[in-house]
């Protein structure tokens, strides 16, 4: 958490308040530390606050109605 805000950027958990908040459908959460191997972590962080979690990977296609 700390070094997130030193780099201005959110946790899972923070994501995760936002969007459920904001009341989004689907979150996709994306841009993770090189230090992270695997976002497991952060995706089970975001999924005990919202419902509809994902984490993105290189050259993912949403398509968006």
């Amino acid at each position: 958490k700390e070094k997130a805000e030193e780099t201005c950027h959110s946790t899972a958990k923070q994501a995760a308040m936002l969007g459920k908040n904001a009341k989004v459908k689907n979150l996709i959460l994306t841009h993770f530390s090189a230090r992270y191997k695997d976002e497991t972590r952060h995706l089970e962080e975001a999924e005990q606050i919202h419902d509809s979690v994902m984490t993105a990977k290189d050259f993912l296609e949403i398509e968006i109605k």
